[in-house]
């Protein structure tokens, strides 16, 4: 199934691109979409967002279609054809 990946603020700069549209098995989570990407060479910069078991996510917000995956199921929501997964890196400061 095609997912449409959008990859905002730093992400977009450490990745080299904004959008990408790739191909992900039927039924796959949030968890692992991104366990998938994070292994090839052109977006292992995207596992350092996430913990090392790709539970929860280090400062970046992650939508499908518009919607906070932490208000449906988290890692787990599952993916579906024609999907929008976003990325957005959260700046922290003090």
């Amino acid at each position: 199934m095609k997912i449409l990946l959008v990859f905002l603020g730093s992400l977009q700069y450490d990745l080299g691109q904004m959008e990408l549209t790739h191909n992900f098995k039927e039924g796959t989570s949030v968890k692992s979409a991104v366990q998938e990407l994070s292994t090839l060479p052109k977006y292992k910069e995207l596992s350092k967002f996430f913990t090392d078991s790709y539970e929860s996510t280090r400062s970046v917000i992650v939508f499908i279609n518009e919607q906070d995956i932490s208000v449906l199921r988290g890692m787990d929501s599952p993916l579906q054809q024609g999907d929008k997964l976003t990325f957005i890196p959260v700046i922290h400061g003090g």
